[in-house]
């Protein structure tokens, strides 16, 4: 991971409480980017393509690519396993205005049913499975159940599909679908669908594999779970009579590229969740897995200056800003993305007509809790500075002063 520093600056009018511009320098390569004013989010999450175009003034990007969860099991007397969730790929990527942002979200897998007793209101034999998901990688199928035997149990539920991401058209980021949860047989459960996090490095990521199916099941038992669709094929769940647990897929593989534009690239397992298992035997199937999604955030660091009139002369209950009156000043600084935000530097211009009340600077994580003496901040002439440090994800400092208006 390469380490990267955010030097903010703020000039802030009185009295209007809006953001800044942010310059991010990346002391590994050299290189000043510049973001946006404004901190701003684009979340895409429904199953197909999607595109985006990169605005004016931005060139480097969070974005946050997740792969759709697996379908859950078909019931017997024992319920199915759960379908596991999509792998999300955070990364931060340096971009260029005007350019194309694009891919295919994953589709969630298909939760498996009850098959092979048509006359108690089951499937038919040799039904059951859950579809996997679509996808660049689509989800493999989950295993139709009770295909010669006598009886019933759950078909397997289907895998995620894989989710991507790219610029122009080349293909950056692969996310893998979870897998498919195993059904559930006469005793025992079907076991939950997986997720996988590993992370290839590779020259493209345009490779896409679609989840192995689990193969129809002859025998009176769950069938097994489909695999995961991404970059490489999640592995199919293996289906087993009354008596063993059916197992669920694999989640789909994950991809980034060798390419110098990445800052950092993590995986987790929280992208698309899973579908539950089905509890009860049923020929109707329970919700899918989610969809995956990709979000683009924009800006890191997110800035808000906020005034408050605390007295004047003139009244006590209702105070005005007027000559004389002490106004309070807060500037809360935030951290949107997932990657902490280090050597962080506020700087605001004291409003024209004012002075400075002495001893007034304060911080803290919000405004009602700026109390505390800002050691870390200070005034030089009519500018007011904090050296705020490293900023870890999702936090925030504020920090307070006081003028008084002549």
């Amino acid at each position: 991971m390469i380490v990267f520093s955010r030097q903010t600056f703020l000039r802030l009018n009185p009295l209007v409480a809006f953001r800044r511009n942010l310059s991010i320098l990346v002391l590994a390569v050299s290189t000043l980017l510049l973001l946006p004013s404004v901190a701003t989010a684009q979340t895409f999450t429904n199953a197909g393509t999607w595109s985006y175009t990169v605005p004016a003034g931005v060139s480097a990007i969070e974005v946050q690519v997740s792969g759709a969860g697996g379908g859950g099991g078909g019931s017997d007397s024992a319920r199915g396993g759960n379908g596991g969730a999509g792998t999300k790929v955070t990364a931060v990527i340096s971009v260029t205005p005007g350019q194309i942002l694009s891919g295919t979200i994953g589709g969630g897998g298909r939760t498996g049913v009850t098959a092979g007793e048509t006359a108690a209101g089951f499937g038919s034999p040799c039904t059951g499975g859950g579809a996997g998901g679509t996808g660049v990688g689509g989800g493999g199928s989950g295993a139709n159940a009770n295909c010669t035997a006598v009886g019933y149990s759950g078909g397997g539920g289907g895998g995620g599909g894989g989710t991507s991401f790219a610029i122009n058209g080349v293909v950056f980021i692969q996310a893998g679908g979870g897998g498919g949860g195993g059904g559930g047989a006469n005793g025992p459960i079907g076991t939950n669908g997986t997720s996988n996090t590993n992370l290839t490095t590779a020259i493209t990521c345009g490779i896409f594999a679609t989840g192995a199916s689990s193969p129809s099941f002859n025998g009176d038992g769950g069938g097994g779970g489909g695999g995961g669709g991404g970059y490489s094929p999640g592995t199919a769940g293996i289906s087993n009579n009354d008596g063993v647990n059916a197992t669920g897929g694999g989640g789909g593989g994950n991809c980034r590229t060798t390419s110098t534009r990445f800052f950092s690239a993590t995986t987790s397992a929280d992208g698309g969740l899973g579908a539950a298992g089905q509890t009860q035997p049923s020929a109707v199937a329970g919700p899918s897995g989610s969809n995956g999604s990709v979000t683009i955030s924009l800006s890191s660091i997110n800035v808000q200056k906020i005034s408050t009139v605390d007295a004047d002369t003139v009244s006590a209950f209702n105070p005005k800003a007027v000559p004389g009156a002490t106004i309070s000043y807060c500037i809360v600084t935030s951290n949107v993305w997932s990657t902490s935000a280090s050597n962080v530097v506020i700087t605001d211009v004291l409003p024209a007509r004012t002075s400075f009340v002495s001893n007034s600077l304060s911080a803290g994580t919000t405004c009602a809790n700026a109390t505390t003496p800002a050691t870390n901040a200070s005034i030089s002439g009519t500018t007011v500075s904090a050296n705020v440090g490293t900023l870890a994800p999702s936090a925030s400092y504020a920090l307070v002063y006081r003028v008084v208006l002549n």
